[in-house]
């Protein structure tokens, strides 16, 4: 076995997918961590106030998480221009620009694209928390890699592709958790007039409409196509347009934090239909006095939460707002110094993180799933988190499989092959400088 299996080296730049990941998972236990409403949530709203949840005002939390990561970058980005931290890339090639009709549509190309990022985000967690477990993030190392040989001219390696392939298993485990969700004993009646369950959660879409599976499915694959797709312009513009990551993550927060302040406005005075059997619920998780519902709302943000607990929100925000800088400042580390396809590696780890801690928490608070089907495709996600990194780990050469010449372009092999070559060449010029001495006798 040890033949056919061996482990490689961990890489220094690796720690920046573990510090990704530990920082998003700061950031979820800071607004509340959960799956998918069945346990206990772990937070630290928990702490100051029992069974007080802030969590509802998610959108006015992504405000303070966008404005945040601006004002950090803006700092940072001040400091870098100015020499205090290491020579901005971007001031270093600045004369390669120019200041013609061509730069402002080069920065409006740049700003559309890191627009395309904010919604393409909130698109992507509304359909993961809307249509459970049709989120089949496992694919985007496939179009990550397609983009990546495409635009960055990236080679795949035979072992890089058999870990692709090991994606295949994520993807059974999936397709059985939605297969179960069918036969959960708290599921709606057929001739529901509600969207609740039985055991008070909102049922999961595509079991009262089925179609909505490979809707959700085509719609959620569009979605990953984009994100992969940008990701990688997000790289070609760092390496090959010299685009500091500090003015990255600066446009990223501002425009953000913009353009859910114009939605939270809007939404504060306009409140959500009572739509056909409370289908609005899944969207619209504010709720004031009167059971009116709203996306979200400045006024009540500030009646039920600032204005009763002002200290615990403030740490709450705190940890928040870090936790979210520190993951995206580490995601475009990884795309700058590792490449795009590394940054999908931090979500298994994330997630499997995620599920251990919720795992203690349940075992400490002897807390239990909202029904025995949740509680089976719990362990099957962490089972598929766990084949995932798996998976990851033979794409980092982390585990090395010494079978079938898959271990022929790892970095290890390469870097033997040179050393012989070179060896070889020695060897071959001082042979040749003998053979000139004993001429010249």
């Amino acid at each position: 076995m040890k033949k056919c299996i061996s482990f490689g080296k961990f890489k220094y730049k690796y720690i920046y997918i573990l510090f990704s990941a530990i920082a998003l998972i700061i950031n979820d236990i800071a607004f509340g961590l959960n799956y998918n409403d069945a346990f206990k949530a772990v937070s630290l709203i928990n702490l100051f106030v029992d069974n007080k949840n802030s969590k509802e005002h998610f959108y006015i939390h992504d405000i303070f998480c966008y404005f945040g990561t601006f004002f950090v970058s803006l700092i940072l980005y001040i400091l870098e221009k100015n020499g205090i931290l290491d020579e901005s890339i971007e001031q270093k090639h600045y004369s390669k620009k120019d200041n013609s009709s061509s730069q402002i549509f080069f920065n409006l190309k740049l700003i559309s694209l890191i627009s395309l990022w904010v919604i393409e985000e909130k698109l992507a967690e509304t359909i993961k928390n809307i249509l459970i477990h049709l989120d089949f993030w496992v694919l985007e190392f496939i179009f990550l890699s397609y983009f990546c040989k495409k635009i960055l001219k990236i080679d795949i390696y035979n072992h890089q592709k058999v870990a692709m392939l090991l994606t295949i298993f994520p993807c059974i485990i999936k397709i059985v958790t939605i297969i179960i969700s069918f036969y959960d004993e708290n599921r709606i009646e057929e001739n529901f007039t509600s969207y609740k369950r039985k055991d008070g959660l909102l049922e999961i879409l595509y079991v009262p409409y089925p179609l909505l599976i490979p809707i959700g499915f085509s719609i959620y694959l569009i979605i990953i196509i984009m994100k992969s797709y940008i990701i990688t312009k997000i790289k070609w513009y760092m390496d090959l347009k010299y685009i500091s990551l500090y003015k990255l993550l600066m446009l990223y927060g501002f425009i953000g934090g913009l353009t859910f302040t114009i939605f939270c406005i809007i939404t504060t005075f306009k409140e959500c239909p009572k739509g056909y059997k409370d289908l609005y619920d899944y969207f619209c998780k504010t709720k004031d006095d009167n059971n009116q519902k709203y996306f979200a709302n400045f006024i009540l943000y500030y009646t039920k939460i600032l204005s009763q607990i002002p200290k615990a929100e403030v740490i709450i925000l705190f940890f928040g707002i870090l936790g979210f800088f520190i993951y995206k400042l580490y995601s475009l580390m990884i795309i700058k110094d590792l490449t795009p396809i590394h940054l999908v590696f931090s979500i298994p780890l994330f997630y499997a993180i995620r599920k251990i801690i919720l795992l203690i928490n349940i075992l400490i608070q002897k807390d239990s799933a909202a029904s025995k089907a949740y509680e089976i495709n719990f362990k099957l996600d962490l089972s598929a988190d766990c084949l995932c990194l798996f998976g990851y780990f033979v794409y980092l050469e982390i585990i090395k499989l010494n079978f079938l010449g898959l271990n022929y372009n790892i970095t290890e092999s390469i870097i033997s092959r040179v050393e012989s070559e070179v060896y070889l060449e020695d060897l071959i010029i001082e042979a040749d400088a003998k053979d000139e001495n004993d001429m010249e006798y």
